[in-house]
């Protein structure tokens, strides 16, 4: 609480949290906020301001502002799996207070270690993080938070070549006849993705 500024003797005296009517703190969330001197406050103005005559209307409402909490900490969680042939899905870890929107594949950006965005399919490295319509669902759930790419780390997720076995036909004989030979029976191959490359 600040003294009128051309009265020099003015004395603000020691307050407490009764000396304050808080009714105008309606919320817990971020935003501004009155708050007054309550009657308790008031007289105790009056009683160290002998001088001065104060009335309710001599002082000017306070702000009480609640500012967004800009030390929360994102993070896409690193993983890895053998190729499928399918498209890849993310998770995220959420410093404590914040909560997690649906995510879906437009939340996260995709690049590749060429430097190309991409979409985490094929067998390679990928850092993946928010994109700008990930921060922006992300924000909307958490209206008390201020979320930044400061506040982002990126993940890498890793995707490794599937193993397959190739087993080339068994038993094929002929009698020579000086012609070429046509293999009918096709190699076997084992391991290979439902959903993979031929």
């Amino acid at each position: 609480m600040l003294a009128p500024s051309q009265a020099a003797h003015f004395v603000v005296p020691t307050l407490t949290a009764d000396d304050f009517d808080m009714t105008g703190i309606t919320s817990q969330n971020v935003g501004n906020y009155a708050v007054k001197l309550s009657a308790n406050g008031l007289a105790a103005l009056q009683q160290a301001n002998a001088n001065y005559q104060i009335t309710a209307a001599n002082v000017q409402t306070g702000l009480f502002v609640i500012a967004p909490n800009t030390a929360s900490q994102v993070s896409v969680n690193g993983a890895q799996k053998t190729y499928d042939g399918q498209s890849t899905s993310y998770s995220v870890n959420l410093s404590n207070g914040l909560t997690a929107p649906t995510w879906n594949a437009s939340d996260f950006t995709v690049t590749a270690n060429d430097g190309q965005t991409t979409n985490a399919v094929n067998a390679g490295d990928y850092t993946v993080t928010l994109s700008a319509q990930g921060l922006h669902d992300l924000q909307a759930v958490n209206q008390n938070y201020q979320i930044t790419n400061n506040n982002l780390q990126a993940g890498t997720f890793t995707i490794d070549k599937a193993p397959v076995t190739i087993t080339a036909p068994q038993g094929l004989t002929k009698v020579y006849d000086g012609k070429g030979y046509a293999v009918a029976d096709a190699a076997t191959v084992t391991g290979q993705p439902a959903n993979g490359d031929a």
